[in-house]
């Protein structure tokens, strides 16, 4: 008879498919498969959760003139809200 190879690998293998470490591989493996999981649905939610109604510096100030437009604000809080936006 052959020499005692269990499929191809070397005696001596714990469980071939996670290179020898037995159980601690495979809990190794299963830590890292879930990590894995657990950052892309974080990543996903985060991206898709973006707050959408944050304005850019342009459109902060193409309201703030619409306001002063319309007369709802005078000329001195126009001014005193470019400075606090620092537009």
């Amino acid at each position: 008879m052959g020499m005692n190879y269990w499929h191809g690998w070397a005696p001596g293998f714990a469980h071939p498919g996670w290179f020898g470490f037995g159980w601690i591989g495979m809990a190794i493996g299963m830590v890292l498969f879930w990590a894995v999981i657990l950052l892309l649905a974080v990543y996903l939610i985060r991206l898709l959760g973006r707050d959408s109604s944050r304005k850019e510096p342009s459109s902060l100030l193409a309201i703030l003139q619409e306001r002063y437009a319309r007369g709802e604000i005078d000329r001195e809080q126009f001014e005193a809200a470019k400075r606090d936006l620092r537009l």
